[in-house]
């Protein structure tokens, strides 16, 4: 649309673009599996920039010419079991076999979209409204007031991890006033978790992400699927017939609230169940939380649903907290074009429980919603802890009390921007990363050499997706790969010798757990990867260098051992006894599975957890390279990652096998092994 009178980068009027000269001066040009920048959707929505993309959608910002609006519109893109048109703007599905799954799979979407626009006729300030939903292309999108921000996860980051607890405290009240209204209407939530919380530029905290809503049992006589986050996600998700309520959105918002106190996370609910002790957030800390906190966080995040807060509202009387609190935000100055300065928002003190002596913070008494409740066949009773009143074992000694001005430092990413989504958490690149590190550790890695040839790479077979075709042959010259990921204890030399950052820690990441040494390294981005690749003195294989070796030589196979079908015997993955082979997300030390090896002797080339490569993703080879090099050109926004992991299926860990993700993206199931030139 080069007449159009909208900058498609931004979205706003040209005359009132803040984008710089150079930015203004190139098109958008979106990832190919993503609709063009310019198309008009509904006769009205021009589509601009992608926001984000996910497993089952993509997000774009864009803006509704009728109105002169930015907003956000995410389609329902399911890479896995749909293709894009080669009129590049319809959807269809991959094959035959994958009708059934797209279809269940837009109903399910539908359903997204009437859960917030039911929430939306509200009007409540704390969940992203929806403008709009419409069916086109095959397809269907969602609209949604377009936020400026970050989310919750980001700013954690941004603060090294946690935050002050009177901060904490101003999140906390925003996300249950939030859920309040969305148990009113007799649903829940069922994924809150810190990406899915988000602060505007203006100090507003918003619920996102409502894909996984469900009505509640005994409402409306709907059923629940599995959908959860580990730890976030309490015991009751984990089986289809868990009694689900709103005590299950309360696990989450007090795991959130303890990851935003102690910058920790507690283990998995399951592993809660037979062990249900954790450090509370007073010792976390040293104590610089409040020791009242620790009981009010025990009973949100009790294992047993019998134990925690049965409502919000019971949530806040814990807290002395009216559920009426108003967070008296305060809108940023005005900016200037093309200046950033910090965003300001105004949060209360230091808030800790109430004695039962101490006089009410406000006049008016807390509003209860009605709920239905939601009727368990093996009622456990609630702990009494002495008395049969909550409030008089949790030490309650102050009201609340507004005390100043709380800077928040708000970071805008542009492309890598979290704005829902799924249990991927995004991030902007290590600080650092960029910075050339001569090359000296390493030194206990062991290397494979791999003779160069000629393969056929990519596949066309029944199990085979669209972006691994067309078929190719590619020539490899002769490289060296490391024989496993790059395990914990390699990477911790690298940290150790300052150059290279730390992963991310808790849930199921491999780091800060001790005995995890000789388990692959998690929760690390394509740029932590680099920076230890160049002190390593390796750098990441090319595409076509991993299936060649993943190919035990560029050999017609379709697993690295040969065409005999994957199972826990050869490959840490799930083959129907659960994620890890059983033992949940989790890592095995590397070369726990040596059936599964390459007649090279590399190990996990299939499963434990994907790897990053040095390619920029396409969503076919049309136009690859053929000399076994990185397709580094033209560039994009996702980079390659290969080798399926303990999540994926038997589909999901074959040599030919593709996926992507943002090359500053941090998660469980992603790691890394090096290659170099042969010596």
């Amino acid at each position: 649309m080069p007449d159009s009178k909208y900058c498609l980068h931004c979205c706003l009027e040209r005359r009132e673009c803040t984008c710089d000269a150079g930015t203004r001066g190139r098109p958008v040009e979106n990832p190919v599996f993503c609709l063009p920048a310019g198309t008009l959707l509904d006769g009205k929505y021009s589509i601009g920039r992608v926001l984000g993309a996910g497993g089952f959608g993509i997000t774009y910002l864009a803006v509704d010419e009728n109105l002169g609006l930015r907003v956000a519109v995410k389609e329902y893109m399911p890479r896995s079991d749909a293709v894009r048109s080669s009129d590049g703007v319809s959807i269809l599905p991959g094959t035959v076999d994958d009708q059934d799954s797209f279809e269940f799979g837009l109903q399910k979407f539908v359903e997204e979209a009437r859960v917030l626009a039911r929430i939306s006729e509200k009007d409540n300030p704390r969940i992203v409204s929806i403008h709009g939903f419409f069916k086109a292309n095959g397809t269907a999108y969602l609209v949604m007031r377009y936020l400026e921000g970050q989310t919750l996860s980001s700013l954690l980051k941004s603060k090294g991890g946690s935050l002050p607890e009177n901060e904490a405290i101003v999140i906390l009240t925003a996300m249950l006033d939030g859920l309040r209204e969305i148990h009113s209407a007799g649903l829940i939530h069922r994924d809150i978790k810190p990406q899915n919380v988000f602060i505007t530029n203006d100090g507003g905290i918003k619920l996102i992400d409502f894909g996984a809503a469900r009505y509640a049992q005994g409402a409306q006589s709907r059923g629940l699927t599995q959908v959860f986050t580990p730890p976030y996600a309490p015991s009751e998700q984990y089986s289809l017939r868990g009694d689900q309520g709103p005590w299950t959105d309360i696990y989450a918002v007090g795991v959130t609230f303890y990851q935003m106190l102690t910058a920790r996370l507690p283990d998995d609910a399951l592993s809660r169940l037979r062990d249900p002790s954790f450090v509370g957030p007073h010792a976390a800390t040293g104590g610089k939380v409040s020791k009242a906190l620790d009981g009010v966080i025990a009973k949100a995040i009790s294992p047993e649903v019998g134990d925690r807060f049965r409502s919000v509202d019971e949530f806040f009387e814990a807290l002395s907290l009216p559920s009426s609190v108003k967070l008296n935000y305060q809108a940023p100055p005005k900016q200037e074009p093309k200046v950033s300065p910090p965003q300001v928002m105004e949060s209360p003190a230091k808030v800790v429980p109430k004695s039962s002596s101490s006089e009410a913070s406000q006049d008016e008494s807390p509003v209860r919603p009605h709920w239905e409740a939601v009727d368990i066949s093996e009622d456990i009773p609630l702990r009494s802890k002495g008395s049969k009143n909550p409030g008089l074992y949790i030490f309650v000694t102050l009201i609340v009390v507004v005390l100043g001005v709380v800077a928040y430092q708000v970071v805008i990413p542009q492309l890598d921007r979290e704005f829902w989504h799924d249990d991927e958490a995004w991030h902007e690149p290590a600080s650092g990363w960029e910075t050339p590190v001569p090359a000296g550790g390493g030194s206990d890695l062991e290397w494979v050499r791999i003779s160069g040839g000629s393969f056929s790479m990519g596949s066309n077979d029944g199990d085979s997706y669209g972006d691994e075709e067309p078929v190719h042959r590619v020539t490899v010259p002769t490289f060296e790969m490391t024989k496993t990921q790059v395990t914990v204890e390699q990477y911790k030399a690298c940290v150790n010798a300052g150059a290279c950052t730390a992963p991310d820690t808790g849930g199921s990441c491999n780091w800060g757990q001790s005995d995890r040494g000789k388990h692959p390294i998690n929760c690390v981005d394509w740029h932590q990867a680099q920076a230890y690749a160049k002190w390593a003195g390796g750098r990441l294989p090319s595409e076509a260098e991993w299936e060649y070796a993943a190919r035990s030589g560029g050999r017609d196979w379709k697993y690295p051992w040969s065409n005999e079908e994957a199972t826990c015997d050869r490959a840490v993955m799930d083959d129907g006894s659960g994620n890890g082979c059983g033992r949940g997300n989790t890592t095995w030390p590397v070369c726990s599975k040596p059936r599964g090896n390459t007649t090279h002797g590399l190990c996990d080339m299939a499963g434990n957890v994907y790897e990053w490569a040095q390619d920029w993703y396409h969503d076919s080879y049309s136009g690859a390279p053929t000399d076994g090099s990185a397709w580094e050109k033209p560039t994009g926004s996702i980079r390659v990652r290969r080798g399926g992991a303990w999540p994926a299926g038997a589909r999901g860990v074959r040599a030919a096998f593709r996926d992507s993700n943002s090359p500053g993206i941090r998660i469980a199931s992603l790691g890394f092994r090096l290659a170099r030139d042969s010596l």
